[in-house]
């Protein structure tokens, strides 16, 4: 629609009547006669009478959604389902999974993650196109969902076979996905777009990128560390105030400990045998099983400092460790 002399602040009613009607021969002075015959055919009815409201005559789809939204915004209004909002956040923010994946899905979910798109606003880049695929602008959807690039990755996990996205925005998609998941498989979801984001950024910034199978893996792996660091961090502390206390005279001490790397997840035992004077007698350093937990860590290297204490045929002994609940199992007369 061409115009012709007209201001950015012209209004609507600029064009009307008293009686509130339009005005054609203003119409006529500033716009074409087809599209004054365009105007002149919408129905006014009452508008008068009634204040402004938003009209948008296309499909009620995400850019209406993102129009208002962004709308809203622009004049400091609430939403209108604050409690609905809060509840979202709340999901990520309640997330068992480390912070800086719920900091990637916060910034995701609020358009704020560095893609082309955003790079674009901010003249960083020149183009919106995804350097992946070529054929789609980049958003925060496409870079870690829709993307041919992260498909691959996501076809690896049976997230691809349960969840159903049809596009919008990942705001959309993850609360799409949050009502469907539990929050066991949510986490993991969870894991699997920060896995999906690591493999976009390899890729633009030259890094060797990862089979997309065993990314799948070592996104299961970061998951099962993080829950073993969790684990590990609600047993008992051990009081400042506790320290070693020497065996009976003639007697030994062995104190065992099992470790978890925090990084990446190697498991250690160590054990300590030394007599009542505190002089060292004999120890060991190895290598735990990779795929136990905290507790099962400590009880394996209480194992390895019996089999020690064996061979070497000490004995009378005492055991000493630092974990309460290891210590009640072995107080159990049950087979463990």
């Amino acid at each position: 629609m061409m115009t012709r002399g007209l201001e950015q602040t012209v209004m609507v009613s600029d064009f009307l009547t008293a009686s509130g009607s339009w005005n054609l021969s203003l119409l006529e002075q500033h716009f074409s006669l087809d599209d004054r015959d365009v105007i002149a055919g919408i129905p006014l009815g009452s508008v008068s009478q009634r204040g402004d409201s938003r009209y948008w005559f296309f499909s009620k789809n995400e850019k209406y959604r993102v129009a208002v939204r962004q709308c809203d915004e622009d004049f400091g209004v609430g939403g209108s389902d604050q409690r609905a909002q809060e509840g979202f956040w709340m999901r990520i923010w309640k997330l068992a999974v480390p912070n800086k994946i719920k900091m990637l899905l916060w910034r995701a979910c609020m358009y704020i993650l560095p893609t082309a798109v955003n790079l674009v606003k901010r003249r960083v880049l020149t183009s919106l196109v995804c350097a992946r695929c070529g054929n789609y602008s980049e958003d925060a959807y496409h870079a870690l969902w829709s993307c041919k690039s992260s498909k691959k990755f996501w076809k690896c996990t049976h997230f691809f076979r349960r969840i159903n996205l049809v596009g919008g925005t990942f705001a959309d998609a993850f609360e799409a996905v949050a009502s469907r998941l539990s929050k066991a498989d949510l986490e993991r979801f969870a894991c699997c777009v920060w896995s999906a984001w690591k493999l976009r950024n390899d890729f633009l910034h030259g890094k060797p990128v990862t089979r997309v199978d065993h990314l799948v893996e070592n996104t299961l792996d970061m998951m099962a560390r993080f829950k073993s660091c969790e684990e590990r961090s609600k047993l008992p502390l051990v009081s400042p105030q506790v320290r070693w206390l020497k065996p009976r005279v003639n007697a030994l001490l062995l104190n065992c400990d099992g470790a978890v790397e925090r990084g990446q997840g190697d498991r250690g035992l160590e054990g300590c045998c030394r007599d009542h004077n505190g002089n060292f007698i004999c120890g060991f350093a190895v290598a735990g099983p990779p795929s136990l937990d905290v507790l099962g860590t400590e009880l394996v290297a209480v194992r390895e400092g019996l089999l020690m204490m064996g061979y070497m045929s000490f004995s009378p002994f005492t055991i000493g460790l630092d974990s309460q609940e290891a210590v009640s199992i072995l107080k159990d007369e049950r087979d463990w």
